[in-house]
């Protein structure tokens, strides 16, 4: 794919192909729906229509385990605050399709989506990116924040106020926003009021300067195409300008830096509730950082570069947007470490998690190798070994220091590998134990600078805190965890003379079983079924539950339903998986008829599932459905018109049939809410069984993505924990 300008109807229609495509990775709202925002402007869409601008907001990070994990990082891209800056929207929408696309082929982009959550604007200032202008409707939104601004000259734009909302919505760590007409890499401080006569650096100057040389690192230059140049980076005040009311230096410090702070009073669109800029001590402390992408606000075709270009440095395929794809990756994965450990000579995914690899004796050493992800420098890796998942862990081998895959010469594509012995204790008893990698990395980001830096404070963002054990923060349920040390996940050896029995999953759940060789028979497969709503606002995903048939073939499909004002029609996306990483999908039209409305009212041409066969394929004829082929051999799956009364009832209707010769053995999933309302994502019921995944899964695959010696299962790219969490460990759910 080569990649070229966008405009407001085909970044709309992308993001939506996106997340109709895969509605387990992806979810997209707009600011209007999310917040009760007003639209400015009108804009033109894919099929020639005009409507209300739309701030459209894209969510990605893996909704299936969402529920388990509060702290999971949250991460803002903002692809254009200024309309006719035109590389950022173009790197917004590129980068949410290399992390969709390449989930089930790339273990890096899949740990990313799997451990973090990417919330993506590529075109914040919708109207700005229609018009191809500055401003919106004559303001500038990024001098339209509540820092070092007068009350009545913040939050005059839909623009700015989209972006307050996400800020007190979330407990975003780290914010990427995008502009043009130089190229440079700039952070904390960007204003008047840290600019004549003070230091222009922050209390978090370490960790910024520290991650933005990592990100100009990585970016590289683009090739010929872009000047062929790496980014500068250092404080705005340094290398842009200062200015009132920037989006970056609130976006840092609007929680903590009260002196600067105004409650805004705009009269624009009916004016904005001063409540809405009041901060609470925890919502707004990200590193947001200003990434200035070309010399040009509007670069020429020529220079975006091109998909191949992304993992190929300096190609021909190279240019503005690759480069700031890569810049985004560095960012991400930088916001949390992540250990990856594994037994030497047995990087595979049959050696990986809790396999017992060959045994080995009382003080005999396990030869592992480990990579660090997530952090610059490794300041002490140690093997450390237990009895089992009951028992606490113990050093047992020598500590090494060293770059991790963002230190010294090391990248994503080349990463620096450690290796090291984990020697069982001398007076081990012989049975299976457990061995992994403890990493404390990057402490310096939470002390303050050696340099001079105003104001004389210790580092305040989130991003550096959680480097510091014990910090906690907490905005409406979602959740900061800081730590010191990060251990990788357990590994599991047997000590000769014991039993052969593998030894415990450090998680409180059963480890599954090692992998069968492959056979002509499918082994049994594990399915993983979800429901998602096109329209949370009218059917919220959270009013979808899946159950099993009595006959253990069928799937119901149950929506609890409240009142409704008007007709409507919702798509229901049915996503399902037998490995728990490659998912089939099926669309099921829901024409939902409020009681007063005419039995004759017909669901708009648009209003239609996925297609039709014959009747005779299934056990229950009343559906026509479309056949689909899933991983596991599953297929039958059916759409519909449903009528529901207005009466607040339960409704229940079978949609799904498996096919005779499928064994189905699943765990019952249900939709759960967080205490705020906000769906976090789904759970399995404690009580569900645990399957070994297909041989071939694709969570095991080789091949497009960056070459490292890391293990390429699924598991071996999972955070599976902090070592100070103890039982609050994030825990894979299959």
């Amino acid at each position: 794919m080569v990649y070229a300008d966008i405009t407001y109807a085909s970044g709309a229609a992308e993001m939506l192909r996106l997340a109709t495509t895969r509605p387990d990775l992806a979810s997209l709202s707009t600011a209007q729906a999310l917040y009760g925002l007003p639209t400015a402007g009108t804009c033109r869409n894919a099929d020639g229509s005009s409507s209300a601008c739309q701030n459209y907001i894209l969510e990605i990070t893996n909704r299936s385990s969402l529920a388990h994990e509060l702290d999971r990082p949250e991460i803002f891209i903002s692809g254009a605050l200024h309309g006719d800056e035109r590389i950022g929207p173009s790197t917004a929408l590129a980068l949410s399709r290399w992390l969709i696309e390449r989930y089930d082929t790339d273990p890096w982009m899949r740990r990313l989506v799997d451990q973090r959550i990417i919330l993506v604007m590529p075109m914040t200032n919708a109207i700005g990116v229609e018009q191809r202008r500055r401003d919106e409707l004559g303001i500038d939104p990024n001098r339209d924040f509540p820092y070092d601004q007068v009350p009545s000259a913040c939050m005059q734009t839909v623009t700015a106020r989209s972006i307050n909302e996400l800020y007190r919505a979330r407990l975003l760590q780290l914010v990427v926003t995008f502009h043009g007409g130089m190229q440079a890499i700039a952070y904390n401080w960007g204003s008047f009021n840290y600019y004549q006569s003070k230091p222009h650096r922050s209390p978090d100057d370490v960790s910024q300067r520290q991650v933005a040389e990592q990100m100009s690192k990585f970016a590289g230059t683009g090739g010929s195409r872009t000047r062929n140049t790496k980014y500068l980076f250092k404080t705005m005040n340094d290398l842009v300008y200062p200015v009132h009311g920037g989006m970056e230096d609130w976006g840092y410090a609007a929680s903590w830096d009260r002196a600067f702070v105004r409650t805004c009073e705009p009269r624009t669109y009916g004016g904005y509730e001063a409540a809405r800029t009041t901060y609470s001590d925890a919502a707004v402390r990200a590193f947001t950082v200003l990434i200035e992408t070309s010399d040009l606000k509007a670069p020429t075709a020529d220079t975006y570069g091109a998909e191949a270009g992304v993992y190929n440095i300096n190609s021909d395929a190279d240019g503005h947007v690759p480069r700031n794809v890569r810049l985004s990756l560095a960012a991400i994965d930088l916001v949390r470490p992540h250990v990856a450990a594994w037994r030497e000579g047995e990087a595979t995914a049959a050696a990986a998690g809790s396999e017992v690899g060959a045994p080995v004796s009382a003080g005999g050493c396990v030869p592992l190798q480990w990579i660090v992800w997530g952090a610059i420098q490794v300041e002490a890796a140690t093997p450390v070994c237990r009895r089992d998942a009951t028992a606490a862990w113990i050093e047992c081998g020598d500590t090494q220091s060293g770059p991790g895959v963002w230190g010294g010469d090391s990248t994503p594509l080349t990463p620096h590998t450690f290796r090291g012995c984990a020697r069982v204790p001398v007076g081990a008893v012989g049975g299976a134990y457990q061995v992994a990698v403890r990493a404390k990395v990057d402490t310096a980001w939470s002390r303050r600078p050696a340099e001079a830096f105003a104001p004389l404070m210790d580092p305040q963002s989130h991003l550096a805190l959680s480097r510091k054990e014990g910090y906690t923060a907490d905005n409406h349920g979602h959740k900061v965890s800081g730590h010191s040390s990060w251990l990788s996940a357990a590994l599991g050896v047997m000590v000769a003379g014991g039993s052969t029995t593998p030894p415990p999953s450090p998680s409180p759940s059963p480890a599954p079983s090692p992998s069968p060789a492959p056979t002509a028979h499918p082994i049994q497969p594990r399915i993983d079924l979800f429901a998602f709503s096109s329209d949370e606002a009218r059917l919220p995903s959270s009013a979808l539950a899946l159950a099993l048939a009595p006959d253990g073939r069928s799937l119901s499909l149950r929506v609890s339903l409240g009142r409704l004002a008007a007709a409507t029609c919702v798509l229901v996306t049915i996503a399902a998986s037998a490995d728990g990483s490659s998912f089939g999908t099926r669309v099921l039209a829901l024409w939902l008829v409020p009681a007063g409305v005419p039995a004759t009212s017909v669901p708009p041409p648009e209003c239609v599932g996925d297609g039709a066969f014959s009747t005779a394929e299934l056990p229950l004829p009343v559906f026509p459905s479309a056949s689909l082929s899933l991983s596991g051999g599953f297929s039958g799956w059916g759409w519909r018109f449903v009528r529901f009364g207005n009466d607040g009832a339960t409704f229940a209707i079978v949609v799904i049939s498996f096919g005779a010769a499928c064994a189905v053995a699943w765990g019952l999933l249900r939709a759960v809410s967080d205490p705020h309302g906000s769906k976090r994502g789904l759970q399995r019921l404690p009580d569900a069984p645990e399957y070994p995944e297909p041989a071939d899964s694709p969570g095991s695959q080789a091949g497009g993505y960056p070459p490292t010696s890391e293990p390429t299962t699924a598991a071996a790219h999972r955070d599976t924990g902090l070592e100070a969490e103890g039982p609050r460990q994030m825990k894979p759910l299959w």
